[in-house]
């Protein structure tokens, strides 16, 4: 079992046939089968495994190992170095140093390519206008014209099974069809309080009751 003080260790994998490098930190044991975490050096391992060695440059806790691995990253700028196989110093910056200039050339110029230019923003930002911005729905944002629905006619056969097979509700001598109409009508923001009222005792409530009973 790791000891907590050591329970991590920083790494060294030595690629002999290329002269590459990779260094990178692990929360196990050295002997536990990890290789690490980039693709590129597994898919190389595992084509020609007796290229490669592991050296163990030093033991600690998991926090004290990857500040360690941080920093020895950005002192030889392994991100950009040609020499190690890891594509980011530890800060999550990645660098593509393993693509090609032609791909490199292709990127940038599909980059460039999709850049919206001003007509398109000013589309997109006039086909926004009125409307309600995404996070901000209420009921009330689509009462009346808000609704998308407004001023369209229903289907009959929609209007057919609404009516059929929708809850109704009698309030004080009213029928309504649906607890939408309810809570419009007396301009509530809670269905439950919709049933609270037809379930109470109280007299104040007296007249409200199912329609469908």
């Amino acid at each position: 079992m790791v000891n907590m003080k050591q329970e991590a260790f920083l790494y060294k994998w030595i690629d002999k046939s290329k002269n590459m490098y990779y260094i990178g930190v692990h929360k196990g044991e050295p002997d536990d089968g990890y290789i690490c975490s980039s693709k590129i050096v597994k898919e190389e391992y595992k084509k020609r495994p007796h290229d490669f060695c592991r050296e163990i440059l030093e033991f600690g806790s998991y926090e004290n190992m990857i500040k360690k691995e941080t920093k020895l990253l950005h002192e030889i700028d392994a991100a950009k170095n040609s020499k190690y196989y890891n594509m980011h110093n530890g800060d999550g910056n990645f660098f593509c140093k393993f693509h090609s200039e032609e791909t490199k050339k292709l990127i940038k110029e599909k980059l460039k390519n999709h850049k919206r230019t001003k007509e398109h923003c000013e589309a997109i930002s006039s086909s926004k206008k009125g409307k309600i911005p995404i996070g901000t729905y209420t009921r009330r944002n689509y009462k009346g014209s808000n609704n998308p629905n407004f001023g369209k006619k229903r289907p009959e056969i929609g209007k057919y099974l609404h009516e059929k097979f929708s809850m109704k509700y009698i309030i004080d001598g009213v029928e309504y069809l649906g607890l939408s109409e309810v809570m419009e009508k007396y301009n509530l923001n809670s269905k439950a309080t919709v049933h609270y009222r037809i379930k109470s005792n109280s007299q104040k409530f007296k007249g409200w009751t199912y329609g469908n009973q």
